[in-house]
């Protein structure tokens, strides 16, 4: 049996039934059909016959509707029974002890309305009125008893607010129950013939005040379904001195009747005298049909009295199940709080989520707008493509004089090397021979080893994030060591050979695969501080060996950081990098790192930086990288030649001496152009010297 049958038909015999059990039977009741709904059914049942407040509770949720819906559209005579029954059973629990009728519709929704439960009783009502506003022909049989029990129970009220003593010139007819019990037994006819009237003095007023209420709003119902003058007896009558009751509500349901009746255009003549003819013939008719229904009752209790026994069976067999069910809710309680832990975990990485893809949306507005510069940058470097290539060849030359420089530096630093190294094994030997314990077995060459290690130092860095998250977490918190170690090792100090040796084994290239690979908000400062010591201290030699990486595209990703201070960092090592290029070349050449950056973006990047920061530290760097990129050229880029001229120009008068020496210096450059018109506007007069 699968786990959706089983909860199907699992009785719920409790004091309180679970409302979450409720709506799932109820759901089940709207899709199932034959055995599988008549068993939920016989649940209901079992339930309200156990427990008022689960009666009370079919009233509050509105499912006594669906019941009668069920009543109504089911073709199968044992569920039109079963609806009957259950509805029954409601008003007995809610309310009296006696009941109306035999197991029909209109008998049991009459139980519901003589229930002293108000909620209960307003569903009755309620459900009888739309009967008798929608009722055909046909069902004239049950129009009349709905009536007779509104009937009744006018007159009770009416003489009860005449006198305290019954009318002995209208007797009210005895109305006939069902059984009152959800049981076997056969109905006694002593039971059956027991008047309705004998329990009014044990209802409470406001328990009357519902009955004259809905009687009410029943005859008021039967007038807007079509109802007769006649078939209402002498209601009018009745009514029409209800009007002035002290009650107010009672007052105003029967002004409401009185209006409905007169827009009907109903005769009010002769309805004393004809009433009670008309009522006394409706009870006959009732006895006759009750006498009926006896024998069905009692053909019906011997079906009740199966069906009971196959509930007492399938309550065994559900009771062995429920502990089955048991030991699996504690089972599903113990996973519960491995869910709730991997819930919250999940949530958080939701919440990073979210704030992640805020960032890319941003980012991806950005790229849309750098785009959008690119193509107007890609027109003007097309046009100045040609101008570039003298340029470009001319840079060439330089950069085979450099390298040749570097070569020749390069092979005199390796022969000083060499020399420095023979003194000290030499100074070394004559040290030890002079102690007697000279050691032949020393003779490994300690500056490979030193060189390969910085390699192993790279290879780590360019390693991938791969594996699980503890092993990413281990090698990301490695490389963070390792960047730590580079900047202790290099902060403040001068040593160029020290730096030399980090950028050939790779050190450089480790970090710029760090820069470009890994998510930017999960880059540490600890790497960008690493590349940022290796640019500064040192010399113009170190700077055009970190160049020759190309590190341009790694540091102007960094710019988008959110941490002010990592974003600081790279534009000024960016900014040293581009100082060792400015620092080889003459005052009126061109830059020597100018088409590279243009080429990647680079410049259209640093000026969004300068645009979109609030730092001014940040901003002062920006433009100092824009002014030396542009030496000796001419800013096309009106909006950025004004901004960044007109930003150097207001540190000219700056109190720092190193920022007045450096903004004379670029101005000095840009002036060799086209600029120098821009440098003198606004209200700034400088000479350059």
């Amino acid at each position: 049996m699968s786990t959706s049958n089983q909860d199907l038909i699992t009785p719920r015999r409790t004091d309180n039934i679970d409302p979450i059990f409720l709506g799932g039977q109820l759901g089940a009741l709207s899709t199932k059909n034959g055995e599988e709904r008549k068993t939920i059914i016989r649940n209901f049942i079992t339930n309200c016959a156990s427990s008022r407040e689960t009666c009370q509770l079919f009233i509050r949720e509105h499912i006594t509707e669906k019941i009668i819906t069920i009543a109504q559209q089911d073709d199968d005579i044992e569920t039109k029974e079963l609806c009957y029954f259950l509805l029954s059973g409601l008003g007995m629990m809610l309310g009296t002890e006696q009941a109306v009728g035999q197991y029909s519709l209109v008998s049991s929704l009459l139980n519901l309305a003589e229930s002293d439960s108000q909620s209960a009783s307003e569903a009755g009502v309620r459900e009888l009125c739309k009967l008798l506003e929608n009722s055909q022909k046909e069902n004239n049989d049950q129009k009349e008893i709905i009536i007779g029990w509104a009937l009744k129970n006018l007159h009770q009220y009416h003489k009860c607010s005449l006198t305290s003593q019954p009318s002995q010139q209208h007797p009210i007819q005895p109305v006939i129950p069902i059984t009152p019990q959800y049981s076997t037994s056969p109905l006694s006819t002593s039971k059956l013939s027991t008047p309705l009237t004998t329990q009014s003095s044990n209802i409470s007023n406001d328990s009357k005040k519902n009955k004259i209420l809905g009687s009410i709003r029943i005859v008021t119902s039967a007038i807007k379904g079509g109802a007769q003058a006649s078939e209402l007896s002498d209601v009018y009558s009745v009514i029409n001195d209800l009007c002035d009751d002290e009650d107010e509500d009672v007052s105003n349901a029967a002004t409401v009747f009185i209006r409905t009746w007169k827009r009907r255009n109903l005769s009010i003549a002769n309805q004393e005298s004809s009433g009670f003819d008309k009522e006394k013939l409706i009870l006959k008719e009732q006895l006759k049909k009750i006498t009926e229904e006896k024998q069905q009752l009692e053909e019906q209790n011997k079906k009740t009295l199966q069906m009971l026994n196959d509930s007492e069976l399938q309550k065994t067999k559900f009771e062995d199940q429920n502990k089955v069910l048991e030991i699996q809710l504690r089972a599903a309680a113990q996973g519960k709080k491995k869910v709730t832990e991997e819930k919250e975990k999940l949530e958080e990485q939701t919440k990073k989520f979210h704030s992640e893809q805020k960032i890319i949306e941003e980012a991806q507005k950005r790229a849309q707008e750098e785009k959008k510069a690119a193509e107007d940058l890609k027109k003007r470097i097309e046009e100045e493509k040609k101008k570039t290539d003298e340029e470009r060849r001319r840079i060439e030359e330089e950069k085979k004089k450099i390298e040749d420089e570097r070569r020749r530096i390069e092979d005199e630093r390796r022969k000083s090397e060499e020399r420095r190294k023979d003194i000290e094994q030499r100074n070394q030997m004559d040290s030890e021979l002079e102690s007697g314990q000279l050691d032949k077995s020393k003779d490994s060459d300690q500056g490979r080893d030193k060189q390969t290690s910085w390699k192993k130092i790279a290879a780590t860095l360019s390693k991938k994030l791969e594996g699980n998250d503890q092993q990413i977490e281990k090698l990301v918190q490695k490389k963070d060591q390792l960047c730590e170690q580079i900047r202790e090792m290099l902060f403040s100090k001068e040593d160029d050979d020290l730096r030399k040796k980090m950028i050939s084994a790779g050190i450089v290239d480790g970090l710029l695969y760090i820069l470009q690979s890994v998510p930017l908000q999960q880059i540490t400062r600890s790497v960008i501080l690493a590349l940022y010591c290796l640019t500064t201290p040192c010399g113009n030699e170190v700077k055009l060996m970190v160049f020759a990486r190309k590190p341009f595209l790694a540091l102007s990703r960094i710019f988008q950081h959110t941490d002010p201070l990592i974003a600081a960092d790279a534009i000024t090592t960016l900014y040293n990098i581009i100082l060792g290029g400015s620092n080889t070349t003459n005052d009126a050449d061109h830059h020597p790192h100018f088409i590279e950056m243009a080429n990647c973006g680079g410049i259209q990047k640093i000026f969004q930086l300068f645009k979109q920061t609030k730092q001014k530290d940040i901003k002062d760097t920006c433009a100092f990288c824009i002014g030396r990129l542009f030496k000796a050229k001419h800013i096309a880029d009106v909006q950025m030649q004004r901004e960044i001229i007109g930003h150097l120009k207001s540190l000219y008068n700056n109190p720092d001496e190193w920022t007045r020496n450096t903004v004379k210096g670029i101005l000095t450059n840009l002036a060799q152009n086209q600029c120098m018109s821009n440098i003198y506007m606004d209200y700034y007069s400088i000479t350059l010297t």
